[in-house]
């Protein structure tokens, strides 16, 4: 089976419909009505497919610009805790030397 985009689904079934659009009243055999169904089956799953993808990559996405605003707010912050207000650089002592 030819897997087809959604876009080229909707239009074999455009297409299979428009031939009757001049005519009063439409009649489908059971055949050509199961095929719809089916066509339009198809479309559905790709676009539940379509729409996950795009979820997924706006997650992604946002992801990524948290962790850029996370990085910068924990840069400002561990640069306040290290710097004094007089701009001198604060040195932890853990007594690892003896004086």
């Amino acid at each position: 089976m030819l897997l087809l985009s959604p876009s080229q689904n909707l239009e074999s079934i455009i297409d299979g419909l428009a031939i009757h659009r001049a005519a009063e009243e439409v009649i489908l055999q059971h055949q050509a009505f199961n095929l719809l169904i089916d066509q339009l089956g198809a479309v559905r799953r790709q676009m539940l497919a379509v729409e996950r993808e795009a979820a997924a990559l706006r997650l992604v996405e946002a992801g990524r610009i948290g962790r850029l605003v996370v990085e910068d707010e924990a840069s400002a912050q561990l640069n306040s805790l290290v710097r004094d207000p007089g701009g001198k650089v604060v040195r932890p002592d853990f007594g690892g030397r003896s004086k």
